[in-house]
């Protein structure tokens, strides 16, 4: 009778209902997403080689790692001050230094693009490097632009903007797909996908508050810049090293063992990512700014922080087991049986899917406590371990042994995550 009695409690709670509410705000239209998603995965397969997966893959690797230098990490920062006016402020720097960098970037390229070319891909496609900066800079708009939203609790905005880009996305790389299956459909694809989802966002900001953007007044805020200097100064190169680890895999395949082992595990990573996508991700964004606001009002989120956890880690363990029993089978059939090395790649992966379905948005904790000392030196850490794990297997010549002891190790590490993060989330 007590049990039921505090379960009735629970769920009249206001502030949890409406916490578990925005999340799923979010998650639903990440779910019409990801259904376009799972309904095309073996047309696509069927359709393109892994070695158009592996290279579309490689160049998106660069500018997710790009996109994390455009914002300096400030962008972070937009959910965190009780003024507005500030918020603001931090805004309009941010699109100051997206703008800059997408001019650095591209003389860059213009100078060294033979250089470049051969560094990241074949030369036969050091044509898309002219792409890098614009297609990087719509995606630091995007975060910005997001951040801001997530600011103003205005979450269904993030879920049409997520259902348009998926629209897009995978319209095109089918509509492109029925006249050849050139690797440059995805790039094509991508870049307009983008911008469908950028461009949504900036115009609803603007449009419900048309004074926000102001770059010339950009410039006098300087005081504010120094004022969370620890985002440039502890989370760029925090940030940078997470997404770096994340491409990692991506990167050493791609020098290791080639276009065709980047192509499977590409599509592992697709696979595996639409529940951490429609749900972990989904709830990142609500819990950082509920945390936010739980912290400066009463100090800690400690409460929110193990609701949080116990939530994602119940929805984890079942596809988590599932993953690791069934996915060679299920990736052959749904697939093709040309995939089954994605399966099995799966299956190495299935444990690292749990903590990062569960974990990694739990992270954030660290950043809204001002600790974002521990997170570079966890990203340190990280990177190096699995790089370690991806060499051992390219020593022995066995991606598959890559791949596991990659699992392994970033496992390892997120249970140190979660006990850091759990430790800020106390608070002052």
């Amino acid at each position: 009778m007590f049990n039921k009695v505090y379960i009735v409690k629970k769920l009249k709670n206001k502030y949890y209902d409406e916490y578990i509410k925005n999340i799923l705000t979010i998650a639903s239209g990440v779910f019409i997403t990801q259904i376009l998603t799972i309904i095309l995965s073996p047309i696509f397969t069927r359709i393109y080689n892994a070695e158009a997966f592996g290279i579309i893959g490689m160049y998106l690797s660069i500018v997710n790692i790009l996109t994390v230098v455009v914002t300096l990490r400030y962008d972070n920062a937009i959910v965190l001050p009780k003024e507005e006016d500030t918020a603001k402020k931090l805004f309009n720097s941010v699109i100051m230094f997206v703008i800059i960098f997408i001019f650095i970037f591209q003389l860059i390229i213009l100078i060294f693009l033979d250089k470049l070319s051969f560094i990241i891909f074949d030369l036969k496609y050091k044509e898309w490097l002219y792409l890098l900066p614009i297609f990087t800079g719509l995606n630091g708009f995007f975060y910005l632009f997001r951040n801001w939203i997530v600011r103003k609790k205005r979450y269904i905005l993030i879920t049409k903007s997520g259902i348009y880009k998926s629209m897009s996305l995978n319209s095109l790389i089918l509509l492109l797909g029925l006249f050849n299956n050139n690797p440059g459909n995805f790039l094509i694809a991508n870049l307009v996908a983008q911008f469908v989802e950028t461009f949504y966002l900036f115009y609803k900001i603007k449009k419900e508050d048309s004074g926000i953007f102001s770059l010339f007044k950009a410039l006098d805020n300087l005081k504010i810049l120094a004022e969370y200097k620890n985002f440039p100064k502890y989370s760029l190169p925090s940030d940078l090293l997470n997404v770096y680890v994340s491409q990692n895999p991506i990167i050493l395949f791609s020098l290791f063992f080639g276009p065709s082992t980047v192509g499977y595990f590409v599509m592992t990573q697709r696979i595996l990512g639409i529940p951490i996508k429609l749900i972990s991700s989904s709830t990142l964004e609500v819990f950082k700014q509920k945390c936010s606001e739980d912290y400066n009002n009463f100090g800690n989120f400690e409460s929110t922080f193990l609701k949080t956890f116990k939530y994602l880690a119940v929805i984890a363990i079942v596809p988590s087991l599932l993953v690791a029993f069934f996915s060679p089978y299920i990736f052959s059939i749904v697939l093709g049986k040309d995939w089954e090395i994605s399966g099995q790649f799966a299956r190495y992966l299935s444990l690292l899917f749990f903590f990062q379905f569960s974990v990694s948005p739990l992270g954030f904790s660290l950043i809204i406590t001002n600790r974002q000392k521990v997170n570079l030196i966890w990203q340190i850490f990280l990177m190096i371990l699995t790089s370690i794990g991806i060499y051992i297997g390219y020593y022995f010549q066995s991606s598959n042994l890559s791949v596991l002891l990659y699992s392994i190790f970033y496992s390892l590490m997120y249970l140190f995550y979660f006990v850091s993060s759990y430790n800020s989330s106390k608070g002052k």
